[in-house]
């Protein structure tokens, strides 16, 4: 803003001195210069606010929130393309660079790092990796969700996803804490042993392929966005599935959310109302992890999501329960990922807001993106098929409390 608003200025103030260089300036002129005037006072006004702001910005700037290798870390992230990674993969070589440097830095020499795919704030512009972030606020960014996680339902419900090094991912959780309470004068407190819980998670293999002909590699330049697009959406879809739906039973196959809670029951014989549906999303405030109504959400089917918007509060009231529910809840999601109804009854999701604020479930993940080349089944063809793979883990939920299944009836 300083820098915009000092460019304005200076360059007005030209333009003034041009035009009263003039020995007779017309009217025109004149107009023009009485214009501009007003125009630099204003900016004047404007530079000084921009550098107080500014200054005020770099006092307040929590530094310690960044230390300077994940400084370092950034600032090789902001000269990183992703589309090199694949130039490289179909040309059958070593990234250099900015990329080669930044996968070391991350750890994961040989694959790309889940933080090339920047989290994408809701309701704000995207931040890509090629485009340098101003220090003043990139001292301030939370730690990077990766964008191939972060649009997913299961990112919506508050599942995260960290990276692990090597090994098998392990999480504690106190299961037993203090018991406390009132004890009379010299009394002795009660005394818990307490326990912690630790559920492990060993890495599963995500994977999609992309295929290229010798033809189309000559013309790879320019490709960043598309290649970026497809691996999100490839293994974006992926993941959000497994993270929803995963059964944890086949081989490979991750356990996901659906199968850790269990379908709920079965409502009452009669269709969802208004009225039950707004009974439903209070019946979830327990006061511990949901204190009111906006502290939870749902993600719900299609067909339930439909048939919300279509159960109205009254005749001739255009309130819908959807409506009522995203305005006074934390909000309702529709996804595919959420089955068919069976029997008229449809599974959903709802998410407790936790206002302890820690960590409520995550799906580690192993390293990088790895990119592997085949060029040799497709040789006579002149193709190239790139696979790109990652490795999860099962969802965990460090706080239960925070999620609960549910289910409505629609006919």
């Amino acid at each position: 803003r300083v820098d915009v608003a000092s460019n304005a200025r200076t360059h007005g103030f030209g333009v003034i001195n041009a035009l009263g260089a003039d020995e007779q300036p017309t009217a025109e002129q004149q107009g023009r210069m009485t214009e501009l005037r007003s125009t630099a006072a204003a900016l004047e006004t404007r530079v000084a606010a921009a550098t107080e702001t500014e200054q005020r910005a770099l006092q307040n700037a929590p530094e310690h929130t960044v230390d300077g290798a994940e400084r370092e870390r950034r600032e090789l992230r902001s000269r990183s393309r992703l589309g090199r990674w694949f130039e490289a993969a179909i040309s059958g070589r070593n990234v250099s660079g900015a990329e080669a440097e930044v996968a070391t830095a991350y750890g994961c020499p040989e694959a790309i790092p889940l933080e090339m795919f920047e989290r994408r704030a809701s309701g704000q512009t995207e931040t890509r990796a090629v485009t340098p972030v101003p220090s003043t606020v990139d001292e301030n960014l939370a730690p990077i969700v990766p964008a191939l996680f972060d649009r997913s339902a299961a990112a919506w419900l508050g599942v995260e996803m960290p990276t692990v090094a090597t090994g098998d991912a392990g999480y504690p959780v106190l299961s037993t804490s203090v018991t406390g309470g009132p004890k009379a004068k010299s009394a002795t407190a009660a005394e818990t042993a307490g326990a912690f819980t630790v559920t492990m998670s060993q890495p599963r293999r995500i994977t999609g392929a992309l295929r290229f002909t010798r033809e189309d590699a000559a013309r790879l330049s320019g490709m960043e966005e598309a290649l970026r697009m497809n691996v999100e959406s490839v293994l974006s879809d992926a993941l959000d599935n497994q993270a929803i739906n995963g059964s944890g039973t086949g081989d490979g196959t991750i356990n996901g959310l659906r199968a850790i809670l269990g379908d709920a029951a079965a409502p009452a014989a009669n269709a969802e109302t208004f009225a039950r549906y707004v009974a439903a999303a209070a019946s979830h405030v327990d006061g511990l992890h949901a204190v009111d109504l906006s502290g939870m959400r749902q993600l719900v089917g299609v067909t339930t999501y439909g048939h919300m918007a279509s159960a109205f509060r009254a005749n001739e009231d255009s309130m819908t329960a959807e409506g009522w529910l995203m305005d006074r809840t934390g909000g309702v999601r529709t996804s595919r990922r959420i089955p068919a109804a069976a029997s008229n009854i449809q599974q959903a999701i709802v998410r407790r807001a936790n206002p302890a604020g820690d960590r409520a479930s995550v799906m580690p993940a192993w390293g990088g993106i790895e990119l592997i080349r085949d060029n040799i089944t497709g040789a006579g063809k002149g193709e190239i098929v790139i696979t790109a793979l990652m490795l999860v883990g099962d969802v965990i939920l460090l706080r239960s409390g925070c999620f609960v299944a549910d289910s409505y009836r629609l006919a």
